[in-house]
């Protein structure tokens, strides 16, 4: 009697321990990866993609070396925007190529609307020019540099405090022409 009764509490642990290793498998954790986001960054501020809060990787379609995408906040706060993995398409060996990248806000002046820059916080200071490297460029050519707010990085943060339903403008310019980067927005 004692032998049935162990041998269906085995049974029983034995099926709980395959569905708990089901439902492992199944339910997402929190050390996965994000979802990236793709777009292809317009030439006008009018045709700019929307990003989203998380990660983002940009291309351009052609070989304009001006790019542009936005963001509109979902809520009031304090976001950081990280830009980093800079590179001309296709990749060359030796991808000596810098730029930067531009927060912009959309200003009517009279009749008409433009992107006006701002300047924004990052970990050296205020800037409204973001300077970008190749990782190539960077490592060969800024790197001993230092990571002053003048000097090309491969990444860059900006700081930005937004309203809810505000959208910001982010231009780049890339001396390759085509270009692809990545962009992390996180709300702090």
């Amino acid at each position: 009697m004692m032998n049935k009764r162990w041998k269906k509490l085995s049974v029983l642990a034995a099926a709980l321990v395959v569905a708990l290793g089901m439902v492992c498998t199944v339910a997402p954790t929190t050390g996965q990866a994000a979802s990236t986001k793709k777009v292809t960054a317009a030439k006008t501020y009018q045709k700019a993609p929307s990003l989203k809060t998380g990660n983002n990787t940009v291309s351009s379609a052609n070989s304009s070396p001006q790019r542009i995408v936005k963001y509109t906040a979902k809520s009031k706060g304090t976001y950081v925007f990280t830009f980093s993995k800079f590179k001309s398409v296709p990749t060359k060996s030796k991808d000596i190529n810098l730029g930067f990248v531009s927060v912009n806000k959309l200003v009517k002046s009279g009749s008409s609307k433009g992107l006006n820059a701002l300047k924004v916080q990052t970990n050296k200071g205020k800037t409204s020019c973001l300077n970008v490297a190749t990782s190539y460029s960077y490592n060969h050519f800024y790197k001993n540099k230092g990571s002053g707010v003048d000097n090309y990085l491969y990444s860059r943060k900006a700081t930005v405090s937004m309203k809810k339903g505000q959208t910001l403008y982010f231009k780049t310019y890339f001396t390759g022409g085509k270009h692809s980067y990545s962009v992390n927005i996180k709300k702090k």
